[in-house]
Order: structure tokens, then C-alpha cells, then sequence
């Protein structure tokens, strides 16, 4: 997938509607500020997920070179399962 269709792929994400529905909801100021408050959101927003975006294409970047082999990927995906399955026992708890 080139970069621009990632890009527009955002526009339909579920996920990223929901999470600027709630900041706005939770976050914004009422009356004459309401606006001002948006845009402080939507900059506070912006900038997070900025360097959330650069995390993760980095630590992306890492395992990528990590996991070269079909072993390497097996021990990956068996980690990331217990980690899962480890996170839902917690929920449960």
C-alpha cells in the first residue's frame, strides 16, 4: 500500500474518530473558548500522535530486522500470544 492510500485510509478508521470524539468531548471548553479549545486539542492530538507514529515505525523497523528467519518468527508470534492471553487474565483479575 503506498503512503498517500495509508494516508486516506485514516479518513475511514474507526479507532481514530473515536479517539478525537472523546478528547473533544472530554477536553473541550464551553461557551467562547469552545473553539480555541479544538485547536488546542487537535495540536495537542496532532503532536502525540506524532511521535507515537515515530516509535512505532521505529520499534517497527527493529523487529523487522530482528526477525529474519522462520524460527525468529515463530518464537515472535508465540511471545506476542502469551502476552495477549497474559493481558486478558489481567483484565479477568
Amino acid at each position: 500500500m503506498p503512503f498517500w492510500q495509508g494516508g486516506i485510509l485514516q479518513l475511514v478508521n474507526p479507532k481514530a474518530w473515536l479517539m478525537a470524539l472523546g478528547a473533544v468531548a472530554s477536553f473541550s471548553l464551553a461557551g467562547g473558548a469552545y473553539r480555541g479549545s479544538i485547536v488546542a486539542i487537535s495540536i495537542g492530538m496532532a503532536l502525540v500522535n506524532l511521535v507515537a507514529g515515530v516509535l512505532w515505525l521505529g520499534f517497527g523497523t527493529l523487529i523487522g530486522s530482528l526477525l529474519r528467519s522462520r524460527r525468529a518468527w515463530k518464537i515472535f508470534n508465540l511471545s506476542m500470544g502469551i502476552l495477549t492471553a497474559a493481558c486478558v487474565l489481567l483484565i479477568w483479575h
